[in-house]
C-alpha cells in the first residue's frame, strides 16, 4: 500500500499539471466535440500541449492540421481561444497569464492566416479551372 501510495504521489507531481488542465478543459471540449470539431482526447491533448508545451506558431498550425485535418482551422483555434480565455478567467489557474496572453495572440494570429490560408486556396482553383466572373484571369 506504502508503494501505491508513494507512486501515486510521484504521479501527481510529474503529471498533475496535466491531469488538472485535462481534467478543467473537459466541458469545453466535450462541447466541441459534440458540435462536430473533433475527438474529445485530441482537443484535450491539443489544448495541453498548447499551454504547457508551446513549440510556436508553425508548430501550433502543424500540429491542428496533423490532428485535424478533415476540420477546418477555425474551428479549432475557436476552442482553443475559448479554453484559453477561460483559463485567463480563472483565478485557480496555476498557469503563467503572460504565456497564456502570446498563446491567445498566436491563435489570433493562426485564425487570420487560415482565413487567408483558405482565400488563397479559393483563387488558385478559380485560376486552374479558368472560372469567369471574378475578375480574374489565367496569363
Amino acid at each position: 500500500l506504502a508503494l501505491v501510495d508513494q507512486a501515486l504521489l510521484r504521479m501527481a507531481d510529474e503529471q498533475g499539471l496535466e491531469i488538472e488542465l485535462g481534467l478543467r478543459i473537459e466541458p469545453l471540449a466535450a462541447e466541441a466535440s459534440a458540435a462536430g470539431v473533433g475527438d474529445i482526447q485530441a482537443l484535450r491533448d491539443t489544448y495541453r500541449d498548447a499551454v504547457l508545451d508551446y513549440r510556436g506558431l508553425s508548430a501550433a498550425w502543424q500540429d491542428i492540421q496533423a490532428r485535424f485535418a478533415a476540420t477546418p482551422l477555425e474551428r479549432v483555434v475557436a476552442f482553443l481561444q475559448k479554453a484559453l480565455s477561460a483559463d485567463l478567467d480563472s483565478q485557480s489557474s496555476r498557469l503563467d497569464p503572460v504565456k497564456l496572453e502570446r498563446v491567445m495572440s498566436d491563435m489570433h494570429k493562426l485564425r487570420v492566416l487560415g482565413g487567408l490560408a483558405e482565400q488563397v486556396g479559393a483563387l488558385w482553383q478559380v485560376l486552374v479551372t479558368g472560372e469567369r466572373g471574378h475578375g480574374i484571369r489565367a496569363f
